[in-house]
């Protein structure tokens, strides 16, 4: 490996050793020195240059000379003119003349050189101005043809060893220099030459000589083609020689008209033809305007051989086979006699169209290929039919087949009407269509039709639907609001579509579906919504279609109020009952009623079974009629007392319930009738309470015993007993100066151990005397002047709305239910929980 040596003079020396991938330091006696000189001799011809060794050693040089360069750093053996002598030295100065690569007027610097195996070393530069120098010469030329891409080798001297310092032109055009030294220069030939004859010239240095020798460019040469019986838009070969090897250097042509190349290089080209006349023939044309053409083409005329199907529908595609259509779809037009028909794929021997409208029958297809025709095939026009319906039963969205021919495979291409509505089609095929009954089919009998395009057919039987029928119901007595089941066939599957009736009443539609139809009775069935009722009749279903019925049903609707059974032997207007309850029976006894001028009294007592709704008469009381007396249920047995008629009475009787006897009594202790009694079976123990007095009575010895305490109040009214545990809680009317508008509510509470009471809580102004309460320690109810019914809770009197406007004039409460006796004599329950 060789090391580059730079020698500079400097006050001092400065050795700067450059290796190929090397730095080693090297001493002062291991290389040659060299003093480049300054430039002698400088005239219009060229210079000489001098050097000398400052060290010579014993090595064995292989070579000297020199290098210039216009550049003052870095210019060396590899990127510089030079002048080199390939021998040893041994003189210790040398001087070479150099003719060749200087321009006038210009600063060059110049330094020597000298090699060994190991070494390249260079002296230092020295500038200078030349003055000129020879011409370039041109001895000789190779090769004289020429074509693309050649690589022309000129032979002479004064060249430049530096590549990029010679220009080369081809009859002006420049070419590139892809190696050269002082005596040869090889040149690509460049694409752009523009003359079949040129001649060759190279500048160094200012200086241009001119090849003695002419040029030749070689033209291209088609010496055959792929194919010479085509069609419009084929592809086709050209085989020949010295094309250019680029489509940019050849120009392909038919009369005079560029065509498209596909595929370029020296011996083929690919084109595709255009439109053309019948026959032709193609030429290429290179950069240097040389041409050369092929032999004649001949364009085949279109045949068609065969349509298939050779029968359809308008908008059926069918395919035409043949040959020479071609490629450019464009220039092709298809006919059914004077119908031109839509192209929907092409190619040179199979064509497939849609079968235009409105031409004649039968039909001459024909193929035009740039107004060239193709014979032409004969065509049927078969309409499309409907042959059967299945099944011709039917109700909404069941599926009908309808068979037939030459419908579209195409869903959207078909349309089906049923009753006049538009039927979804689920599946088409040639021979048949699946179609959905559509929800809007009103009719009995109901025609079906299928169009396409702008034919329609209509079936020649028509569908009947199918009466609906209920085979079943979930429930036959239901209530108010109840949602219930029908369940059957043929029913419309959209809800407002079907018509449901209790006699002439109609029914509340929910949900439907064809087997099945779910749905209530509105409230607005009801004619009081405070009154149970009962509805009862045939269920009538209909549709537009037909109707059909079900077996009796039953609707209840359970209101707070349901009217029961009246007492039977109770008449208008009877007034001053008193009740009791013992379990499932409540017990009536007494009252008058008054009637020209006069009262009658009764003393008939009534039973009442809650679970039969059924009244009964007990054996009669055995003393005389009475209204307000005091009656209660202890151990099986009814005791009844005091009340009046015309008089006051006192006395006190048991009746045994199991065995229908009658027993008097003690009578009651110092009653006196300013106020009405009432009765507490309070923890075995019987409290009677009138007179602001309270007695307890003794039902196994029969006896009577006053309490010491006194009731709190002058003038007053009792008007409800009822237990709490120990306690007893007393609501009393409070009567002031006989007003009875200013009359007070005061709910009191007794404790018979302690014989104490607890006032809880007042209502005033409270009204009407003629007043009594029922209920439980929970909620109170309160019929006041036989005429308001109220609810008592929490220190609040709201009023409950009746069923009628009748006075009441008796009640009792039992498990949460109100019995209540109006003037009109009917018996109702109120259900406050509803």
């Amino acid at each position: 490996m060789r090391k580059l040596i730079n020698v500079t003079l400097l006050p001092l020396l400065i050795l700067t050793i450059i290796s190929c991938g090397e730095d080693d330091q090297v001493s002062s006696r291991e290389f040659p020195k060299l003093n480049t000189l300054e430039v002698s001799n400088i005239t219009a011809n060229g210079a000489t240059f001098n050097a000398e060794f400052s060290f010579r050693g014993d090595f064995e040089i292989t070579s000297y000379g020199f290098v210039w360069s216009r550049f003052t750093k870095d210019f060396t053996l590899d990127n510089s003119d030079k002048v080199i002598i390939h021998q040893n030295i041994n003189t210790p100065n040398f001087s070479l003349d150099v003719s060749s690569a200087l321009e006038e007027d210009k600063t060059y610097y110049v330094r020597s050189f000298v090699t060994t195996d190991e070494f390249i070393v260079y002296g230092q530069a020295k500038e200078f101005v030349s003055l000129g120098s020879n011409a370039p010469q041109i001895d000789n030329v190779s090769p004289l043809s020429i074509f693309y891409g050649d690589t022309v080798s000129i032979f002479g001297a004064n060249f430049s060893f530096a590549k990029d310092n010679n220009q080369v032109k081809f009859g002006g055009v420049s070419a590139e220099v892809t190696s050269a030294t002082d005596t040869l220069l090889h040149v690509l030939l460049p694409e752009l030459i523009q003359s079949e004859n040129s001649t060759l010239s190279v500048s160094v240095a200012g200086n241009v000589s001119e090849s003695a020798e002419t040029l030749n460019f070689i033209g291209p040469e088609i010496t055959s083609l792929s194919k010479t019986e085509v069609v419009y838009g084929d592809t086709v070969e050209i085989f020949g020689n010295h094309f250019g090897y680029h489509e940019g250097l050849n120009s392909v042509k038919i009369a005079e008209e560029e065509i498209v190349v596909l595929e370029t290089d020296s011996t083929k080209i690919k084109v595709v033809l255009p439109i053309t006349n019948k026959n032709f023939t193609i030429s290429i044309t290179n950069s240097v305007g040389q041409t050369s053409a092929s032999e004649e083409l001949t364009t085949l005329d279109p045949t068609l051989t065969q349509i298939t199907p050779d029968m359809g529908f308008y908008g059926d595609e069918i395919e035409i086979k043949g040959n020479h259509f071609g490629y450019i779809e464009e220039i092709v037009e298809v006919y059914f006699n004077d119908q031109k028909a839509e192209i929907h794929s092409f190619s040179n021997k199979l064509i497939t169209v849609t079968i235009p409208d409105n031409f004649e029958n039968p039909a001459a297809v024909q193929v035009l290929v740039n107004d060239q025709s193709a014979q032409s095939k004969p065509f049927v026009f078969t309409d499309f039919t409907i042959s059967t319906i299945s099944p011709i039963k039917v109700t909404w969205r069941d599926q009908v087949v309808i068979s037939g021919s030459n419908f579209s495979a195409v869903h959207e291409e078909n349309t089906a009407k049923i009753d006049g509505y538009d039927a979804e089609i689920i599946s088409s095929s040639k021979n048949q269509l699946v179609v959905k009954v559509p929800d809007d089919v009103g009719s009995k009998t109901a025609i079906v039709e299928v169009s396409r395009l702008s034919r329609t057919k209509i079936a020649a039987t028509s569908l009947i639907m199918k009466d609906p029928i209920i085979s079943k119901i979930s429930k036959t007595e239901f209530e108010v609001g109840e949602i219930i089941t029908l369940t059957g066939e043929n029913f419309h599957p959209i809800a407002s579509n079907n018509q449901l009736q209790l006699g002439d009443v109609p029914l509340l539609i929910n949900s439907s579906e064809k087997a099945s139809v779910t749905f209530s009775s509105p409230l607005s069935i009801v004619s009081n919504t405070l009154i149970s009722e009962e509805f009862k009749g045939i269920l009538k279903y209909s549709n537009s279609i037909g109707s059909t019925n079900s077996n009796n049903v039953q609707i209840t609707y359970e209101g707070p109020w349901t009217k029961l059974s009246p007492p039977s032997l109770l008449e208008d207007d009877h007034y001053g009952m008193v009740t009791t309850n013992s379990e499932n029976f409540i017990y009536l006894f007494g009252g008058h009623k008054y009637e020209n001028q006069s009262f009658t009294f009764s003393n008939t007592l009534q039973q009442y079974n809650i679970s039969t709704d059924e009244w009964s008469q007990i054996s009669s009381f055995p003393a005389n009629g009475r209204d307000h007396a005091q009656i209660f249920e202890y151990k099986n047995s009814l005791y009844i007392g005091s009340g009046q008629s015309l008089d006051y009475f006192y006395d006190f009787w048991k009746y045994d319930i199991t065995f229908e006897t009658w027993t008097q009594l003690n009578d009651i202790p110092n009653y006196t009738g300013n106020t009405r009694p009432q009765t507490l079976v309070n923890n075995n123990r019987i409290f009677s309470l009138f007179d602001r007095k309270i007695f307890e009575y003794s039902e196994t010895t029969d006896t009577w015993n006053q309490l010491a305490l006194d009731l709190p109040y002058q003038y007053y009214w009792i008007i409800g007993i009822y237990p709490e545990s120990s306690s007893i809680k007393m609501p009393i009317i409070e009567i002031f100066n006989a007003n009875v508008a200013q009359s007070t509510l005061h709910d009191i509470t007794f404790n018979p151990d302690t014989e104490s009471i607890i006032i809880n809580q007042s209502y005033s102004p409270f009204g009407y005397s003629q007043s009594f309460l029922r209920g439980d320690a929970d909620k109170l109810f309160l019929v006041s002047a036989n005429q308001y019914l109220y609810t008592l809770q929490n220190g609040t009197k709201l009023q409950v709305q009746k069923p009628n406007t009748n006075k009441i004039y008796y009640a009792e409460e039992i498990n949460g239910i109100l019995y209540l006796g109006f003037n009109d004599g009917s018996f109702w329950s109120y259900n406050y929980s509803k």
